[in-house]
């Protein structure tokens, strides 16, 4: 499932309303928006759910080890030990999903660059979805928490939260945790000013992915990349500022669509 897919017309609606008519409580918002999360990612491939979960629970531990530890040189070298063996796990299955196909055949064509035959095997490993953004996230947190900037979260289910939030797992924008986490550590209220400010940023976002990303890609963009040979010069040049607008149009009307949310929780109940 992703925010521009007809399932997510029915998916948002049901979770909103549940959401605002439920109890003002973290403990409610917080568990409904994890379920969320967790339908919207299984929604595309259920199968990885144990791999953002592993991720999220290192993290999670590694994140609590550090806050607890002092920072001081008698714990110096355990400290970097824990942050060593976060940062392993995350790049380490970032890299084994994302790039060891790459590297292989990478690999395989520089030998045969130098005359030296050599037949690499051609791995295909499925990709799991939005694996660069969540893993990063990830990093930035841990990497936090090391350096004192934020505290370590106490409750898991609010970091589990912080990792799979639906709007923006699939494709960012990669949120701090000095910028997200103490939007959820406390119980949102609804106010008519944050719920008009939120469906304005969303409309926006909605626009700049679904009609300019979308149509430059369409009619503008791919006609010209799939058969150059059909179009001049000034065409190209044409297709090649459109692709820009194209690029910027996607990833900012994703992050609009993503940050929506900020604006209703911004107005906190005590």
């Amino acid at each position: 499932m992703r925010l521009l897919e007809i399932e997510f017309l029915f998916f948002f609606p049901a979770i909103f309303v549940l959401y605002w008519l439920g109890p003002r409580r973290i403990g409610w918002q917080n568990g409904l928006l994890l379920l969320a999360g967790i339908i919207f990612y299984a929604g595309w491939d259920w199968r990885f759910l144990p791999l953002l979960w592993g991720g999220a629970a290192i993290d999670f531990a590694g994140a609590r080890y550090l806050a607890g530890t002092p920072d001081d040189a008698a714990h110096a070298g355990s400290r970097r030990r824990a942050l060593g063996l976060s940062l392993l796990c995350s790049l380490g299955a970032l890299a084994w999903f994302k790039y060891l196909g790459f590297a292989a055949q990478s690999m395989g064509s520089m030998l045969n660059l130098i005359g030296l035959e050599a037949s690499m095997p051609i791995l295909k490993v499925a990709l799991p979805l939005g694996i660069s953004f969540y893993t990063l996230q990830r990093i930035g947190y841990v990497v936090d928490v090391y350096y004192g900037r934020i505290p370590a979260c106490r409750s898991f289910i609010t970091f589990a939260l912080f990792v799979t939030w639906f709007p923006q797992i699939t494709a960012g924008p990669i949120s701090r945790g000095a910028q997200l986490l103490p939007q959820i550590e406390r119980p949102r209220a609804l106010t008519g000013s944050g719920l008009g400010s939120a469906a304005a940023t969303f409309l926006l976002g909605y626009f700049l992915k679904g009609c300019v990303a979308d149509w430059l890609g369409a009619k503008v963009v791919d006609p010209v990349f799939d058969d150059e040979a059909l179009y001049s010069a000034a065409t190209h040049w044409i297709a090649l500022a459109a692709y820009a607008v194209q690029v910027f149009a996607d990833f900012g009307g994703y992050s609009l669509l993503a940050s929506a949310r900020r604006a209703p929780s911004a107005s906190s109940s005590r």
